[in-house]
């Protein structure tokens, strides 16, 4: 996790976004790479991830309707997604080895 401490005066928000990003797709190499998944299935699994951020970033206090917290309001952008997946291919591993 050393790799993944907050950079200095970075805000809490900034963070969590950041080490999301990083965790998704360090997974989606990972399991790319030991052809756990297969190309056509990267775009969903990523999906899948964003959905149990979204999900868990919900917000139940007093006055709450349909609000998320910051970062399951970006997981939940169809073209913050779109951006993951083009980050995922620009140098993906290689898998099947």
């Amino acid at each position: 996790m050393t790799h993944y401490a907050p950079q200095e005066g970075e805000i809490p928000q900034a963070y969590l976004r950041r080490l999301s990003q990083s965790l998704v797709l360090e997974y989606l190499t990972s399991e790319f790479a030991a052809a756990q998944i297969a190309p056509h299935s990267v775009r969903p699994i990523l999906n899948q991830l964003a959905g149990v951020i979204v999900d868990a970033g919900g917000y139940h206090g007093p006055h709450s309707s349909q609000h998320l917290s910051s970062l399951a309001t970006t997981w939940a952008n169809e073209s913050f997604r779109e951006q993951m997946i083009e980050r995922f291919w620009q140098n993906p591993p290689t898998p099947w080895k």
